[in-house]
């Protein structure tokens, strides 16, 4: 077997002729071929092709696309260069499959927390840079920080990866209350009513944070858009209430509900917004009527310290609530403050399926594993993908980043810690990757990357 190994390293490196001089017996080579992956098989066997050949040989078109779909996005577009039925396919089969959110995040020069975390904790700037870093999760790839003007002195709160309202990213200006929407691969900016429109209040006792949070910062906390990119609704963190806007609208519009619940997510599905309370309670959100309001659907869980996440899965055509448990963390560094952190300790999901009727049923069931499926979790409506579509990627994972993290260390130079997966096997936590500081007053959020050129 080490001969095998040894010879496959060979005849990777090797061109044509000496493929050609080399005539290995059949049997030999179908056994290194073996132990080869998919792109090493396809890479030897079309160095011993010249073009003609490789346009002669005529694969099927289906047989064609399963082999580009196992592939890399950056291999599957390197193979379309090979010919031109090779390109038809590499185009078919680069706009057909799925992609895996990046995330985005402030680069370290922008974060300044690394020059001032040891002098003036309470006077570090909150104003946003202009630069952004993007981590490729398919490619494992932290790239060079991105210029985008259009975010000097703005929060990104929210993404957006449904339909046309993918690639949208929420933002924000705290000293005037500006709220936009801008597409950073499009360079557009959509005008958001402004933020003092949005429901007052707070659902937490002043003596929940140790620092008075809510005199500085203005934040939403979670939204979601329409499939049409027509209508946007969003959680206010002051209130944990819903309210949303129309695209060219002036004001946001309130949303009532009976039970008075402060709602922790929203996603679109299926032409309705649904939101999960801080309780676990799903509800769907009415807005085409006079009184916008939310219908309760489910019972109670029971989600003592547990932060609720709503996941909907057009396959199954399921609703998943997932529940968090965070620790909380002292921070050593600045004894002198009376303030914590938070890590991610556990997950536990919940399936919501459907009655025979078509309506949701009413019993959410925690699940043991979610199977194939993997689950993005963020300041974004949560995503869900098959890990057999994706080379690399394993199934029964939540990755998450840590969103909630500057609710409690916004005034002091904290690092993002709590990003990360989870195996939902053995109950390990994986850090996702490990760089230097970046400031929590704006941490790192999932984000769809552009759509590759081929």
């Amino acid at each position: 077997m080490q001969f095998i190994s040894e010879v496959r390293i060979g005849l990777i490196s090797m061109d044509k002729k000496q493929l050609e001089e080399l005539a290995l017996d059949e049997d030999v080579l179908y056994q290194i071929f073996n132990q080869c992956s998919l792109r090493e098989t396809i890479r030897m066997g079309a160095s011993s092709m010249d073009k003609k050949q490789l346009e002669e040989l005529a694969l099927d078109e289906d047989v064609m696309y399963r082999i580009f779909n196992q592939c890399s996005l950056r291999d599957t577009i390197r193979m379309g260069a090979v010919c031109k039925s090779w390109l038809s396919v590499s185009r078919w089969s680069t706009r057909a499959r799925p992609q895996l959110p990046w995330l985005m995040m402030l680069p370290n020069s922008d974060s300044r927390a690394e020059e001032k975390e040891d002098d003036h904790p309470q006077s570090l700037q909150k104003q946003e840079g202009e630069f952004r870093s993007f981590f490729n999760l398919s490619e494992n790839t932290l790239y060079d920080p991105v210029k985008f003007p259009e975010l000097v002195g703005k929060r990104c709160c929210v993404s957006f990866n449904n339909a046309d309202a993918c690639g949208w990213i929420m933002t924000i200006v705290n000293h005037y209350l500006e709220m936009q929407l801008f597409h950073p691969w499009r360079r557009i900016q959509l005008q958001l009513p402004n933020y003092s429109t949005l429901p007052p209040g707070n659902a937490y006792p002043p003596s929940y944070f140790s620092v008075s949070y809510f005199q500085h910062d203005h934040r939403i906390f979670k939204a979601a858009m329409s499939d049409d990119a027509a209508v946007v609704m969003v959680i206010n963190e002051r209130s944990s209430k819903l309210a949303f806007c129309r695209i060219g609208d002036n004001v946001w519009t309130h949303v009532s509900s009976s039970t008075r619940e402060a709602y922790f997510d929203v996603i679109y599905y299926n032409g309705q917004f649904y939101a999960i309370a801080f309780r676990g309670r799903l509800g769907v959100v009415h807005i085409d009527t006079t009184h916008p309001y939310v219908e309760i659907l489910t019972e109670l869980i029971i989600v003592d310290r547990f932060y609720p996440y709503l996941v909907a899965d057009s396959a199954s055509k399921s609703l998943f609530i997932v529940l968090r448990s965070c620790a909380e963390n002292r921070i050593q560094q600045y004894p002198h403050i009376s303030m914590s952190f938070i890590t991610t300790s556990d997950f536990k999901v919940f399936e919501i399926g459907l009655e025979e009727t078509g309506d949701y049923k009413k019993n959410p069931v925690e699940l043991e594993s979610l199977g194939d499926r993997v689950i993005f979790l963020g300041r974004n409506p949560s995503m869900i993908f098959l890990a057999s579509q994706f080379r690399g990627l394993e199934g029964n994972r939540i990755y998450f980043t840590d969103d909630r993290m500057e609710r409690f260390g916004h005034e002091i130079p904290l690092k993002f810690v709590d990003v990360g997966i989870f195996n939902m096997e053995d109950k390990s936590v994986q850090k996702l990757f490990l760089t230097k500081a970046c400031h929590s007053s704006s941490p790192p959020i999932w984000v769809m990357p552009p759509c590759p050129a081929v």
